[in-house]
């Protein structure tokens, strides 16, 4: 199902900045505004409205309006999974009760019409089909099952996981110093209404295909949170993450920074007016034999007498190897 991507006729306002606290941002990728919240997606190669993650299995992004259903499904292959347990286990249980009832009314304890009932012994082909589907199963619920607690436990927050990530670097920034406490997650309502806003509003009807609320665009904030998110100086981190460099040093790299291709794939340095002026008046000693050699006539170089003894030499010594060769 198409997680949902961003509109082509997307274009943010100011206001609609102000409403979401968040400034316009720009995908150098897609060349075109995206969404708060939405992040691209190298693989799908476009821009997916709340991304949560690139599935590899299902080959396909989970976003604004695929990821209730993804959730959905996860629940659906653990509680599979965990009913086949359970049968297993039942029907191991039946045999063992079995067995012991048996082992008794053998030995006149019991009385074998009232208290046991037939349950067939275990061949060696059914318990070697039984350990593959346990071991199934147990697969299933641990790798399954973790992620779909994850992905609850993303819901009560409100979060993606993309976000999920960047909250954590974000943590860290504040345990350093480098953002202040104050600024806060403002997509986060409280759990009631982050499951409401992932599955809809009707508790019931949560468990049938539906879509998230709203349009993957505007989203719902805190009203009491003022900031916007993610915060500026996660951007500055993402950017320098080493510490932003002096002037001096970001004015040394921007004059090796523009740079083009030329027509055979080389790096060619944009040339500045004074650096093509000095090119000019003090060419390099390379291109000056270059051009000299370029320009110049071999034919004036000698005479023409000494251009037909040469050819004349040239002649003589073919004919001589034609003659050895048919010798």
């Amino acid at each position: 199902m198409d997680p949902g991507s961003t509109p082509k006729n997307y274009d943010p306002v100011k206001k609609d900045a102000t409403k979401q606290k968040q400034k316009p941002r720009w995908c150098k990728d897609c060349l075109a505004y995206k969404p708060p919240r939405a992040h691209h997606c190298s693989v799908c190669n476009k821009c997916i409205l709340r991304m949560d993650h690139h599935c590899p299995w299902l080959n396909n992004c989970i976003g604004h309006k695929n990821h209730p259903h993804f959730i959905r499904f996860l629940g659906s292959v653990s509680f599979a999974s965990t009913y086949g347990v359970a049968l297993i286990c039942m029907r191991i249980w039946y045999v063992i009760s079995y067995q012991n009832q048996m082992n008794t009314y053998f030995r006149g304890q019991v009385d074998y019409k009232f208290n046991v009932h037939y349950t067939p012994v275990f061949t060696d082909s059914q318990i070697f089909s039984l350990l593959f589907v346990v071991i199934v199963f147990f697969a299933l619920l641990f790798t399954v099952g973790i992620l779909t607690l994850w992905q609850l436990w993303y819901v009560s927050r409100n979060v993606s996981t993309i976000e999920s990530f960047e909250m954590n670097t974000i943590d860290d920034m504040k345990r350093r110093g480098q953002i202040p406490k104050e600024k806060r997650f403002p997509y986060d309502l409280g759990v009631y209404r982050n499951f409401q806003a992932m599955f809809g509003d009707n508790m019931p009807f949560w468990w049938f295909p539906k879509t998230s609320k709203g349009d993957g665009v505007h989203f719902e904030v805190d009203p009491e949170i003022e900031n916007e998110w993610p915060p500026r100086e996660y951007y500055l981190y993402k950017k320098y993450p080493n510490g932003k460099p002096s002037k001096a040093d970001q004015a040394e790299l921007r004059r090796y920074k523009h740079h083009r291709r030329g027509s055979e794939g080389y790096l060619v340095k944009q040339l500045t007016p004074e650096e093509r002026e000095a090119l000019v008046n003090n060419p390099p000693k390379q291109a000056v034999e270059e051009e000299y050699i370029s320009s110049t006539d071999y034919d004036s170089l000698y005479s023409e007498e000494e251009v037909e003894e040469n050819s004349d030499e040239e002649s003589l010594m073919a004919r001589q190897r034609r003659i050895t060769k048919t010798e």
